[in-house]
C-alpha cells in the first residue's frame, strides 16, 4: 500500500468501521454516503475496515485499509467481570439451557410445535417444513412437534384436580434429574480444565488490546497528521478503551476524534433508567477512563437519536450530541404516488423484532376488509437474517406464500443500492411494524428513508418513530381544534374518575371525533396514556372500505399539554372508555398515580372523517396494525400530502452534508 505524502498534504477524513466485512450492505452504504460528502468538501477519504473485508473499489474512497480484527459485536463487553466460580457455573448452565431451547425451536419438530401452538393451519405448517417430503426422520420430527402441542393443549383443558399431581410428578423428576446432571457435568468441567471453568475475569482486556494494536497498525499504514478527522460510526466501551490506551502511548492530540454510539445502554423507557445505572458500569467506566487517559484530545461524542443522547447524558461524563442520519436524496425519485394499485412495502430482513410475523395477519385482514389486487398489492422482503430464519418468521413466510402471487410478492434480499432505491421509489406505503420495546431509543434506517422520500408509513407507537412525529401530530391536533366547531366538551378534574369514562356522542353522524386534551403539571417522558374502547365490537373494520376504529388510542405525555385524536362511532347511545397509564414496566397504572391537572374531551363537528395522524399511521397494540394500515389506505391522499411536508423539514437536518459539517466544525 502506498504511503501518503507529508506535512503539507490535503486534510483527510478517516472513517473506521471495524464491522465492515462485505463489499455491499448497509454498513458500506453508510460509509460511502459519509465519505462521498467528505470528498465533496475537499477531504482525502480513508476507510478502515475489518481484516476479512472483501475488496472495495469506489470512486468516493481514496484509501482502504483492512486493519481491524474484531467486529463491533465481537467487541461487546462480557456479561460479568469478576464472579464467584459457583455463580459462573450456574450462568454456564443457564446459557446452555437457552441455547438448547433456541436450537430445538429451529428444528423441524420445534417449528411444527410453534406452528400448532400459534393456530397455523396444519397444511401451511407442513409446507413450512421444506425437508418434510424428503426425509422420514423429518416427518417423524414434525409429527412429534404436532403431538407435543396437542398434548399440551389437552393437558391445560384437564380439571385442576387432575393437573396438579402431574405437575408435582414432573417437579419431583426435575429434583432427581438435576443432581444427576450436575454429577455428570462437573467431571466434564474438570476434564475441560479447571482454570478455564473457574476463571473470574472476562476477555475484555484482550479485546481492548487487540483494538489498540489494530489502530496502531492502521495509523502506521495511513500516516495521519494534524487537522485530520477520524470518525468511528459504531463503537462500544472496549473500542473506546482501546483508543484511550493507544493515545496514552502514542500521542495524536492534533487529530480530531469523533465517536458515534448507536447502542442503547438501558432497556425500557425513562422511568426505568435510574434503576439500571449500575448495569451501565462498563460504558461509564470506559468514558471515565477515556477522559482520564486522553485528556486534551479533541474528542466529541454523538448518538443518532435524541432518546439515546439522553441515556448517555445520564452517565454524566461527556456531553452527547444527536448526529443526523446520512440520507441519500439522490436515491429518491419524484413519482406519482397515488396511482392504483397502491404498493404496501416491507423492506428489511424477516425478523421478529421488525414485526415480520405480524405481516401475514395484516394481509388477511386487509383482504377481508374488501380490498382487491386491483386496489393494492403487498411487496414484502422475505430473506432471513440467519440460516432457516427464526421459527415464527419461517411460519409467517409460509403463510404469506399461500396468498395470491398477484396480491403478495415476496422478493428475496439483501439488495444492492440500485435495487434498494428502486424498491423504495416504487412503494406507496411503507410497513414498519417494529417492536416498540426494541426501538424506543434506537433509530430505524427505513423509517428515516421513508420520511426523506415523502412516503407515508404504518409504524409503531411508543417508539423512536412516533417521537419523531410528535411535534407534527400535536400541531395537527391543535389545528383541528381551531378549524372545527366543538359540539361538546367533557372536562374531568378528579383524576380518580379517569379509570373509566362514559361518553354520549352528540349528533347523528356515523363517526364522532374527539380531541383529548391533557393538562399536566409537567411533561413526563416515557409515560403514555392508553385509551381503550372497552365497549367496542369484535370487528371494528367491516368489509365496506370505511375508515376503521382502533381498539386502543395512545397519547404521549412527554409534553405538558398533550393532545390526541380518537375516532368513535357517533350513532350509539353510550361509549365506555378505559384509561390507564403505561410507564414501560409491563404494568397498567391507574390514572391517580400520575400528576395530571385535568383531562378534557372535545367532540368536533365534522362532515367527513378526519385522518388520525400526520404522515404515518400509528398503532400500539398488535391487533391494531391491520386497522392502522386500513386507516392510511382510506386517507391516503391526506397522509401523502403530510408526508411531503414532513420531508422538507426532515431533510434539513438528516443529510450527509449536515453530518459532515457537524463532524468537521471547529469549536472555540
Amino acid at each position: 500500500m502506498s504511503q501518503p505524502s507529508n506535512r503539507d498534504r490535503q486534510r483527510r477524513f478517516i472513517l473506521v468501521d471495524q464491522s465492515l466485512q462485505n463489499s455491499g450492505g448497509h454498513y458500506l452504504e453508510y460509509a460511502i454516503r459519509v465519505l462521498r460528502e467528505a470528498k465533496k468538501q475537499g477531504y482525502v477519504t480513508v476507510l478502515g475496515t475489518n481484516k476479512k473485508c472483501d475488496s472495495i473499489d469506489n470512486s468516493h474512497i481514496d484509501i482502504v485499509d483492512n486493519a481491524f480484527t474484531l467486529t463491533f459485536f465481537e467487541n461487546l463487553p462480557a456479561d460479568t467481570k469478576v464472579v464467584p466460580a459457583r455463580h459462573r457455573a450456574m450462568a454456564i448452565l443457564c446459557r446452555w439451557k437457552e441455547r438448547l431451547k433456541g436450537a430445538l425451536a429451529g428444528t423441524t419438530a420445534g417449528v411444527a410445535y410453534l406452528a400448532a401452538r400459534q393456530g397455523t393451519p396444519r397444511h401451511l405448517a407442513i409446507k413450512s417444513l421444506d425437508d418434510l417430503r424428503q426425509s422420514r426422520l423429518a416427518r417423524l420430527q414434525a409429527t412429534t412437534g404436532f403431538a407435543l402441542a396437542f398434548a399440551q393443549a389437552r393437558f391445560h383443558r384437564l380439571p385442576r384436580l387432575l393437573r396438579w399431581p402431574t405437575k408435582l410428578g414432573l417437579r419431583v423428576l426435575g429434583v432427581v434429574m438435576i443432581p444427576l446432571g450436575l454429577a455428570l457435568f462437573l467431571p466434564l468441567a474438570a476434564i475441560i480444565g479447571a482454570k478455564r471453568f473457574f476463571r473470574t475475569t472476562s476477555s475484555d482486556g484482550k479485546k481492548q488490546e487487540q483494538f489498540r494494536d489494530d489502530l496502531r497498525s492502521f495509523f502506521r499504514n495511513i500516516n495521519p497528521s494534524a487537522g485530520d478527522i477520524l470518525f468511528v460510526p459504531t463503537l462500544g466501551s472496549n473500542e473506546l478503551l482501546g483508543i484511550a490506551s493507544f493515545l496514552e502511548k502514542t500521542k495524536h492530540d492534533d487529530i480530531s476524534w469523533r465517536f458515534l454510539f448507536r447502542r442503547n445502554i438501558y432497556t425500557g423507557r425513562e422511568p426505568q433508567y435510574s434503576s439500571q445505572i449500575r448495569s451501565a458500569t462498563d460504558t461509564s467506566e470506559g468514558l471515565f477512563q477515556f477522559r482520564k487517559t486522553a485528556d486534551g484530545a479533541d474528542a466529541r461524542f454523538y448518538t443518532d437519536t435524541d432518546a439515546l443522547s439522553e441515556q448517555y447524558r445520564t452517565l454524566g461524563v461527556f456531553d452527547f450530541t444527536t448526529l443526523p442520519i446520512p440520507l441519500d436524496e439522490s436515491n429518491v425519485e419524484d413519482a406519482e404516488k397515488g396511482t392504483p394499485p397502491l404498493k404496501l412495502t416491507y423492506i428489511g430482513d424477516a425478523r421478529t423484532e421488525k414485526g415480520y410475523p405480524s405481516l401475514s395477519r395484516c394481509v388477511r385482514d386487509v383482504s377481508a376488509a374488501g380490498y382487491t389486487e386491483q386496489q393494492l398489492r403487498f411487496v414484502i422482503q422475505s430473506n432471513f437474517n440467519i440460516p432457516l430464519g427464526e421459527p415464527v418468521c419461517r411460519i409467517a413466510k409460509t403463510e404469506l406464500t399461500s396468498e395470491s402471487a398477484d396480491f403478495v410478492k415476496l422478493p428475496e434480499g439483501p439488495f444492492s443500492s440500485a435495487e434498494y432505491a428502486a424498491l423504495l421509489n416504487e412503494a406507496n406505503i411503507l410497513l414498519i411494524p417494529y417492536l416498540s420495546e426494541n426501538y424506543y431509543a434506537r433509530s430505524s434506517g427505513i423509517f428515516a428513508e421513508a420520511v426523506a422520500a415523502g412516503i407515508p408509513s404504518v409504524t409503531t407507537d411508543k417508539s423512536w418513530m412516533s417521537q419523531e412525529l410528535l411535534s407534527a401530530n400535536q400541531a395537527y391536533y391543535r389545528s383541528c381544534l381551531e378549524t372545527h366547531k366543538v359540539s361538546q366538551s367533557i372536562r374531568v378534574k378528579d383524576v380518580e374518575q379517569l379509570s373509566e369514562l362514559r361518553i354520549v356522542p352528540r349528533g347523528k353522524g356515523e363517526y364522532a371525533h374527539f380531541i383529548v386534551e391533557i393538562d399536566q403539571f409537567a411533561g413526563q417522558p416515557g409515560h403514555y396514556l392508553d385509551i381503550r374502547w372497552v365497549s367496542s365490537p369484535r370487528k371494528v373494520a367491516l368489509p365496506n372500505s370505511s375508515p376503521p376504529y382502533l381498539h386502543q388510542y395512545t397519547i404521549d405525555l412527554r409534553i405538558q399539554k398533550a393532545l390526541g385524536l380518537i375516532r368513535l362511532p357517533g350513532n350509539v347511545d353510550e361509549i365506555r372508555l378505559k384509561l390507564s397509564f403505561d410507564r414501560g414496566d409491563e404494568n397498567r397504572h391507574e390514572p391517580e398515580t400520575l400528576p395530571i391537572k385535568e383531562l378534557t374531551l372535545h367532540q368536533l363537528t365534522t362532515r367527513n372523517t378526519l385522518p388520525l395522524f400526520r404522515g404515518s399511521a400509528l398503532f400500539s397494540r398488535p391487533e391494531d396494525f391491520s386497522l392502522a394500515t386500513i386507516e392510511l389506505i382510506e386517507h391516503y391522499d391526506a397522509y401523502l400530502q403530510a408526508a411531503q411536508e414532513l420531508k422538507k423539514r426532515w431533510t434539513e437536518f438528516h443529510s450527509c452534508e449536515t453530518l459532515v459539517n457537524m463532524l468537521t466544525e471547529t469549536r472555540s
